[in-house]
């Protein structure tokens, strides 16, 4: 039942206020003891405290579906931007129950395209804006108060700015590496001058003098002195 994006205020008032002077006309739908459809005359009712009337569906997993999709599209006055949305939201689906004679089936974009009179293309378009667009940008574009392509570029565009931003920042962290090469690799420098010297006044090999932490150090400052000046 929330596949569908809730009716606006004023026409949700608009039913209770039908529903309160010449009652439920319509029952709502349950499958598997759960609401199908009537979302919206389940919640009325409850505002008015009605008892609900209820149905049941019978079928399969994939029929409740088919059914709930063919009625809303026929009842509700949706956009193509709305549309989109709520195929976006079937193709994440899975229907069915796992077993030998009940496979369960994913519902592809393709397929929730069709059943919602959609391209696949805008289905993209609505599943994009619904993984990076804030709440409250997906709900707008799902009640129609914003065009799905208009938000899509919004947030590409913000996307590619943030991007940018990221590069410019990584860009100006390696200037400032670089800029401190030379000062770190003459401190190294003199201090392993410093160790050389004084091993040999000492009479001591270097291999007494550097642990084994000690000659890791150096052997990675080799490899990278070596990958930086070979790159």
């Amino acid at each position: 039942a929330e596949l569908f994006p809730p009716l606006p205020p004023d026409e949700l008032k608009e039913l209770q206020q039908d529903i309160k002077q010449h009652g439920q006309r319509e029952p709502v739908t349950l499958f598997d003891g759960k609401l199908l459809d009537g979302l919206s005359r389940a919640t009325c009712c409850q505002k008015l405290g009605r008892a609900l009337k209820t149905r049941v569906f019978r079928g399969t997993e994939a029929d409740a579906l088919a059914y709930v999709v063919s009625v809303n599209v026929r009842r509700r006055h949706l956009s193509e931007s709305q549309r989109a949305m709520v195929a976006a939201r079937m193709a994440t689906l899975v229907v069915g129950r796992p077993g030998k004679n009940a496979p369960r089936d994913a519902i592809t974009q393709d397929r929730a395209a069709r059943a919602l009179g959609v391209s696949r293309r805008i289905v993209q378009r609505a599943r994009y804006v619904q993984a990076h667009g804030a709440p409250s940008e997906v709900r707008a574009v799902e009640r129609g108060d914003l065009a799905l392509k208009a938000v899509e570029r919004a947030l590409r565009a913000k996307r590619t700015d943030a991007v940018d931003d990221a590069r410019e920042r990584d860009a100006r962290q390696l200037q400032q590496y670089v800029r401190r090469l030379p000062d770190t690799a003459q401190a190294f420098a003199e201090l392993a001058r410093r160790v050389v010297r004084l091993s040999g006044e000492l009479g001591l090999s270097l291999a007494d003098c550097l642990d084994a932490k000690a000659r890791k150090a150096v052997s990675d400052a080799g490899t990278a002195a070596t990958e930086l000046l070979g790159g």
